[in-house]
């Protein structure tokens, strides 16, 4: 019997929220440019950490994309920048300590996080990151989640699972943003997968996301 499939990008986007959005007019919300974690950010951050959020992190276009004069659509490589740029900067500013009940969910495998950790755990000879990352960075960063989105591909996902294991990877499609024919190509490339065996694409699909959302277990239990 197939297990169903689990998006969680259905879930961080509810047919409630995509409706409020259409009725408002909003097509796209950004930071304005501020590095994330802000340090403006904190109280919020500190509410989250004792409520044991779970914290979908989804990439924007940056203001400075503007002065690069690119050719091609800014999705296609600035969104990979953006979250690599902010989760080191989540690690080395001592956020992934400070705060560790919130739990992280990177989109896009992660970008280029997973290829990168070693680079970035050099700075554990610092003062500052020893501070601030007393764990080893690499400890931190093992701890985030990642998502499947537009990376049904052995290249970006044995690197995310080989760094965070396979309890810490979810399917994820980008929905809304992504949807009909590429959707479904999406979907038929992340079957044909061959990173996963099929104890650990279970998982993926269905076990981790129930596992990580008690309320979405809740109902799968009360379907049955």
């Amino acid at each position: 019997m197939s297990l169903q499939r689990i998006d969680i990008h259905h879930h961080i986007f509810p047919p409630e929220y995509l409706a409020a959005i259409d009725r408002l007019g909003l097509t796209e919300a950004g930071g304005g440019g501020v590095a994330f974690p802000d340090w403006s950010l904190s109280a919020s951050l500190e509410m989250m950490d004792r409520r044991k959020t779970v914290v979908f992190i989804h990439p924007n276009v940056h203001s400075s994309n503007r002065q690069l004069g690119l050719e091609f659509p800014a999705a296609l490589f600035e969104f990979l920048a953006d979250t690599t740029r902010a989760v080191p900067n989540l690690a080395l500013s001592g956020t992934l300590h400070r705060y560790p009940n919130i739990r992280w969910i990177l989109s896009h495998a992660g970008a280029a996080i997973p290829s990168h950790t070693w680079r970035w755990a050099l700075a554990d000879r610092s003062a500052i990151v020893k501070k601030n990352a007393p764990q080893g960075v690499l400890t931190y960063l093992r701890q985030l989640y990642f998502d499947t989105a537009l990376s049904p591909s052995p290249y970006a996902m044995r690197p995310a699972l080989d760094l965070a294991g396979s309890k810490h990877i979810l399917f994820g499609s980008d929905f809304p943003y992504v949807h009909g024919d590429v959707l479904d190509f999406e979907i038929q490339q992340f079957d044909q997968l061959e990173v996963f065996d099929q104890v650990t694409r279970s998982m993926v699909v269905r076990t981790n996301a129930l596992a990580l959302f008690p309320r979405l277990a809740q109902k799968a239990a009360a379907a049955r």
